[in-house]
């Protein structure tokens, strides 16, 4: 349908009831994303807030979008360096350990040797 929204996110689905474009089914998506969702508030500079939200609109999504994308993205790369920490201190109580010649080497592969 022409006035149904193209994804279903709060933002496109209030938009299209406010058009007058909302029907049971978008309500039922709406009612399910809300139940599941709860509201947070912080505080951010005023510039980073700007660029947000120009991304947002050049984008066609909202600021909430945009904020539990990033923190999701977070939280993944969170939980991925923390396997790796236990994994590494895992190693190192099992006495295994790279020798400091060795590690010499990595770093002035990776171009990053003084």
């Amino acid at each position: 349908m022409e006035n149904e929204p193209r994804n279903l996110t709060i933002g496109t689905l209030i938009r299209a009831h406010a058009q007058g474009g909302c029907n049971t089914e978008s309500y039922r998506v709406l009612y399910g994303i809300m139940s599941t969702l709860k509201t947070i508030s912080f505080r951010m500079r005023s510039g980073a807030v700007e660029t947000l939200d120009a991304l947002a609109e050049s984008l066609d999504r909202d600021r909430s979008y945009l904020l539990n994308e990033a923190v999701e993205h977070y939280l993944e790369l969170n939980a991925y360096h923390a396997k790796l920490m236990a994994k590494g201190l895992r190693a190192a109580k099992e006495g295994k350990f790279v020798a400091h010649a060795e590690v010499k080497k990595m770093i002035q592969k990776t171009g990053r040797s003084k």
